[in-house]
């Protein structure tokens, strides 16, 4: 019976298989392999064909493939504190979260590439096109004027694929346009010398229209020969966002002689997520909002520091009008608008990190910001900022510098150079601003410079006094260790929040000289090094005059700030006083007197 059953199997086994087709026949490996040439659309078309295919097609391995050939997947929220630290971190994370679930039958890899593909920000059309572009019948190099011809050709909704090659000179990009490059991101290259490398068209009559994507390229600029945006001399900028228009920019390399991301056209709108921007100028910068995610930031660096693998593409000219201020831009810059700063590493910058003015708004989560020259952080008078699940360390300046209103949570500032969380609210003679003149700074351009963080001096007369108990920043559930000077400082009248928060090894670990400081659950160091109640501990400076430090109830929340109940943005302050200042320049340094 046993032999009879085993026989009758096998011919129904033989008589299934004569019925596969040659290509099914195929071991698993072999179709597997042949579906690694396919693109996403071409693999679930060939899934439908039959139930072999149906298993081959939602093998896990070859959805992580078609995921990592065109996006770069690092994990939301994670990804940025995952890095090896020098020091033992309470809000580092494991190098390895956060991934999708590695298992057969595509619930893991395929699912993550069709959340990030419905996710792009583009419009969806049914009878979009895909045009190929491809260079290598050219020998590998083609002018961008062959490529603009077929993008203006193209509709929105349309899919321009480029395959490698280098594709010289300045393109322009018409909205709802998706230009994805295919193949190795190294290998995809948009050169320019001294124009942008891409430029978004300009809406019609400042309308906004549909959003344009660009994904998995190498953009580079090679050459600049001004001082940026805020030096008034005009952009420099790798990827320039015109009046009206909106870019995604994904899983892109931009490495740039003077800018890299500038959207400072008329409601321009920048949103930059998974992209390697290594620049000499400021790498975003943006007037009107926007986001960053995901993102390795490098400001003020030369090409030789790049660390791009290209040899080519390191040699990017960088002429000596082109270095800007000494470093008086930073890496991430923010003029006007709501921006989204999250999971991004923004490091080893010769600027400041983050810089927010002019009634700028900035959500600024779970990023590190690390061994820049100078701020980690810098939020000016007439700007706001929630800033949580940071990691601010080893700056050569002020860890955070608060001269706006926000919140500072769950966020771990050690290791700088000069105050870890430095609090005022009017602009004092620190020297974490200063800047030094060189042959190509007249002492005008220097005054101008600094403009641009003065500029939004509220003169609102005494009468508003009846608002000065409001609370300006609350500092919540963070660590503050090891800086050079103060752990918190608190000046300029501020009135500060502290709550669940650790202060220890700051030369001084609490400052206030004209502020006033409310703190529940706050510990501190105490004689014999050991952790205790504020009330209890040393390191505490507190001026003679105008000056307080109050302890709160346990049970006491935390006061509110003012939110806007459109957005649940923190609302800018009126300024109680009139403050007259004066700008001298004195040995090639700035000091702002007031």
């Amino acid at each position: 019976m046993g032999a009879r059953d085993g026989g009758l199997g096998g011919d129904a086994v033989r008589a299934n298989a004569s019925r596969l087709s040659a290509l099914e026949a195929l071991p698993r490996d072999c179709l597997l392999y042949a579906c690694g040439f396919m693109d996403a659309a071409s693999v679930e078309t060939l899934g439908r064909c039959s139930r072999t295919m149906r298993e081959v097609t939602l093998d896990d391995s070859l959805w992580k493939t078609l995921c990592e050939a065109r996006w770069r997947m690092r994990p939301a929220k994670t990804w940025a504190r995952s890095a090896r630290l020098p020091f033992a971190s309470t809000f580092g994370t494991s190098a390895n979260v956060d991934r999708p679930n590695a298992r057969r039958g595509g619930g893991g890899w395929r699912s993550a590439y069709r959340e990030r593909y419905s996710t792009r920000g583009v419009a969806i059309v049914a009878a979009k096109r895909v045009i190929r572009v491809d260079c290598a019948a050219l020998g590998g190099v083609m002018q961008t004027s062959a490529l603009q011809r077929v993008m203006n050709n193209a509709q929105a909704g349309d899919v321009v694929e480029l395959g490698p090659g280098t594709y010289e000179g300045s393109l322009t990009i018409p909205r709802g346009i998706e230009l994805l490059g295919v193949g190795k991101r190294e290998e995809i290259r948009v050169v320019s010398d001294e124009q942008p490398a891409l430029i978004t068209a300009r809406a019609l009559n400042n309308s906004h229209g549909a959003s344009s994507l660009v994904t998995n390229l190498t953009l580079c600029r090679k050459s600049s020969t001004k001082r940026g945006s805020l030096s008034g001399d005009g952009h420099q900028a790798c990827v320039y966002i015109s009046d009206g228009s909106r870019l995604r920019l994904d899983s892109c390399d931009v490495i740039s002689a003077g800018e890299g991301v500038v959207a400072t056209g008329t409601d321009s709108i920048a949103q930059v997520h998974a992209c390697n921007i290594n620049t000499v100028l400021s790498s975003f910068l943006t007037t009107s909002g926007g986001s960053l995610t995901a993102c390795r930031i490098t400001a003020a660096m030369t090409g030789s520091e790049s660390g791009h693998e290209d040899e080519e593409l390191d040699e990017i000219e960088v002429l000596s009008s082109s270095r800007g201020y000494n470093g008086l831009f930073a890496a991430v810059s923010a003029l006007s608008g709501d921006v989204e700063i999250m999971n991004n590493r923004i490091v080893n910058g010769h600027a400041h990190g983050v810089v927010m003015f002019d009634r700028a708004h900035g959500e600024i989560h779970d990023n590190l910001i690390a061994n820049n020259v100078g701020a980690g952080i810098s939020i000016g008078v007439s700007s706001t900022a929630n800033i949580s699940n940071t990691i601010v360390a080893n700056n050569r300046s002020v860890g955070v510098a608060m001269c706006g209103r926000g919140r500072i949570q769950n966020s771990e500032v050690r290791g700088n150079a000069f105050n870890g969380i430095d609090i005022s609210q009017r602009y004092t003679t620190r020297d974490y601003f200063t800047a030094h003149a060189d042959e190509f700074d007249e002492e005008l351009d220097l005054e101008e410079e600094f403009s641009a963080f003065l500029m939004d001096l509220d003169t609102t007369n005494e009468s508003d006094d009846g608002e000065s108990g409001e609370i300006d920043v609350i500092v919540e559930g963070c660590h503050i260790l090891a800086n050079a000077n103060d752990g918190v400082s608190v000046s300029g009248g501020a009135n500060v929040d502290i709550f669940g928060s650790e202060l220890s090894g700051n030369f001084c670990n609490l400052a206030i000289d004209r502020g006033n400081v409310r703190w529940s659950r706050v510990t501190a160091e105490g004689h014999g090094e050991q952790m205790v109640d504020l009330s209890d501990a040393v390191g505490i400076r507190i001026a003679g005059m105008h000056s307080t430090l109050l302890p709160l109830p346990s049970s006491r929340p935390a006061t509110p700030l003012k939110r806007e109940t459109s957005h649940g943005m923190i609302k800018s302050p009126k300024f109680r006083r009139v403050i007259d200042f004066d700008i001298q320049v004195q040995d090639q340094q700035i000091t702002i007197v007031t």
